[in-house]
């Protein structure tokens, strides 16, 4: 009873801090580029289709005419003369080969050009089943060879065509479903996985997400299946792939623009099943006809940009997990020479006679991000096209890597107990390890036979005696035990409060060491905190909890570090330790700060953050550190003993 008292006595103490998550920087505008040769007609041709090669560092948009841009600069610059082309509503790149295709009356292949090379029209392609209109490709294998493009041709049942792009030839199709007519914008692709998604629009009845296999060699693709995003029918003009979580969002384009934009999240679902509708959100007022995106994953947001708000603004959406997305707020672009703009939703020219527009940074119909250098573009409708720079949000905040606590771990109610927080809106993926054998022959009693257990409150989640024997996962993580007698779990953990319990497998004594390594470390959440309890004995015998704080060569982090023992009585703990000391240590073994009774020399800035111990015995600091790895060690004062808890926070 004892023992489970104590175990939820550190959960509840870690549950007060899991509100705290890690902020995001803003965005911000960098700037805009105007294209080169200006459309002579009012309606400039706007831009519709971009793609990028990031790698590379360039960027191509289309209107009428086809403009490569070199992305490495400051703000992009136009590589060449532009190719007239027409106008096109979708496109696709195959870096690795060198070309660009985009979709109409044929499939328009266009040599990007290597470096300082223009791009320059290579072929055509007329499609048996018709006018081309959407178009994504399979480039997965690294050899361009076996690298084939699949193109919707809408049509009473539309078509999915198989083109082998090493030859550019038809090698087959696959008839979508009755009512799977027309589609033009935002199809996605997920090729490590192999699947496409293609969206349909009026006239069908409703918008739908079509989810079609793309197959190896000649082999025709297989449609899977289908969901309607909704009852009413209405453009979706703008859409992003989470190809990391599995998800799509999908932004609306209503003809009437007092109606609210609305954004619907898909979950792609695994293999050979149907995408699944997880239901959407609406924008807030004056936000609709969202008409680009780009996601960044890593990061955790995914932005759509306007058609018709002046000036024209970018919306910034949190992944938010499993769950549906969460606005988080708008970057209002740039405006114009004008002082009266028109009313929000109504389309009206933006010509101007040199590069000042009269209603500034507006209608945006397309948008590429650059994942290496972490900048998005997005493509204006309006005369003259200009492409808008914009720094993405970014998550630089600290986090803690890896966290682990050594001791002697002894039999109920000593054994190891060790509780952590993951915060933040995304599941992460973490592996606990239970050590003893393997410390040896460095430490003379180590845990000959440990165990482990998982818990999230009351519920037992997971448990491991021998770690080869159930999880074939924990080798592929490469942090895998070193001895067979040694425990591990590899889990993927909703936010919240967990507790990992160690214990010898026959109860025997020794010493142990228990760990949580984030997996997942581009995930939209965070290792926040930890806090262990266990017997604090002396000698090599004290607790030694060590955490890493990253990322690498990130910003510097505030932690509060903590040694908790005569508190533990007023929770049922009869042999708490009775004075603490902390000491924390670097990488190199130098003390870093030390601390005996928390009000001595640090009260102030203690009590600011909100963690002060509750006893004057009890030891805390507070201390900025650089990225790396940091060890706090507790002792009994005195050489006394008792069970203590060690306790790492970072209070954002």
């Amino acid at each position: 009873m004892v023992r489970m008292k104590s175990r939820f006595l550190l959960v509840t103490g870690l549950l007060v801090l899991s509100s705290l998550v890690a902020s995001a920087e803003g965005l911000q505008r960098i700037g805009h580029t105007t294209l080169v040769p200006r459309h002579s007609n009012p309606d400039d041709k706007g831009m519709y289709a971009s793609v990028i090669d990031p790698t590379n560092g360039y960027a191509y948009f289309v209107g009428n005419y086809l403009v490569k841009l070199d992305l490495t600069g400051p703000l992009p610059v136009q590589v060449g003369p532009a190719l007239f082309t027409g106008q096109f509503a979708g496109g696709a790149i195959d870096p690795a080969a060198g070309y660009a295709y985009f979709p109409g009356a044929s499939v328009k292949r266009f040599a990007l050009g290597v470096g300082s090379a223009p791009v320059s029209a290579a072929g055509s392609l007329t499609l048996s089943a018709g006018n081309a209109s959407s178009i994504v490709i399979d480039d997965s294998d690294p050899n361009p060879a076996n690298h084939y493009a699949y193109v919707v041709c809408s049509g009473t049942r539309a078509k999915v065509v198989k083109v082998a792009l090493a030859t550019f030839t038809e090698v087959g199709s696959v008839t979508l479903a009755a009512g799977e007519n027309s589609f033009l914008l935002n199809p996605l692709v997920d090729t490590r996985k192999g699947y496409a998604y293609f969206v349909g629009s009026p006239p069908s009845t409703t918008a739908q997400v079509v989810k079609v296999k793309m197959t190896p060699g000649a082999s025709p693709p297989v449609r899977i299946g289908a969901i309607n995003l909704d009852t009413a029918s209405g453009f979706m003009d703008g859409a992003s792939i989470d190809t990391m979580h599995g998800y799509a969002y999908y932004g609306t384009y209503h003809s009437d623009p007092s109606v609210l934009g609305k954004v619907y999240k898909v979950k792609l679902e695994e293999g050979d099943v149907a995408p699944t509708l997880l239901g959407s959100i609406d924008l807030r007022a004056g936000e609709g006809r969202l008409a680009a995106s780009v996601i960044d994953p890593l990061n955790g947001y995914v932005y759509f940009a306007d058609d018709n708000t002046y000036p024209g603004r970018i919306y910034q959406l949190s992944l938010n997990g499993s769950n549906l997305p969460v606005e988080v707020g708008y970057l209002q672009l740039q405006g114009g020479t004008s002082s009266t703009t028109p009313p929000n939703g109504t389309t009206i020219q933006n010509a101007s006679s040199d590069s000042d527009l009269p209603y500034g940074e507006v209608f945006f119909r397309t948008a590429v991000f650059d994942p290496v250098r972490g900048y998005a573009y997005f493509g204006q409708d309006s005369r003259p096209n200009q492409v808008v720079k914009v720094q993405l949000a970014t998550h630089s905040a600290p986090q803690l890597l890896n966290l682990s606590t050594r001791l002697r771990v002894q039999a109920d109610p000593n054994e190891l107990i060790g509780g952590f927080i993951i915060t933040g809106p995304d599941a992460k993926k973490v592996i606990i390890r239970g050590i003893g054998p393997s410390l040896s022959p460095s430490i003379s009693d180590a845990l000959p036979d440990p165990t482990l257990e998982l818990y999230q409150g009351n519920t037992l989640l997971a448990s491991n005696d021998n770690w080869k024997e159930t999880q074939a996962e924990i080798e592929a993580t490469g942090v895998a035990p070193s001895n067979d007698l040694e425990s591990a779990i590899v889990r993927t953990l909703d936010p919240g409060a967990y507790t990992a319990v160690l214990r010898d497998k026959n109860s025997t004594a020794g010493i142990g060491l228990v760990e949580a390594y984030d997996l997942d470390q581009a995930a939209n959440s965070a290792l926040l905190n930890i806090s262990t309890r266990g017997f604090v004995d002396t000698g090599n015998n004290v607790m030694i909890g060590g955490f890493i704080i990253g990322p690498a060569g990130g910003p510097s982090a505030k932690v509060v570090v903590r040694a908790i023992g005569p508190s533990l009585g007023n929770f049922g703990i009869t042999n708490a330790l009775q004075d603490p000391t902390l000491d924390l240590v670097n990488s190199n073994g130098v003390v870093v700060r030390s601390n005996n009774d928390w009000k001595e020399f640090q009260q102030a800035e203690i009590s600011a953050t909100g963690l002060q111990p509750s006893d004057d015995r009890e030891s805390a600091l507070v201390e900025t550190v650089a990225p790396g790895n940091y060890t706090a060690i507790v002792r009994g004062n005195g050489n006394t003993t008792g069970v203590g808890v060690v306790e790492v926070y970072l209070p954002q």
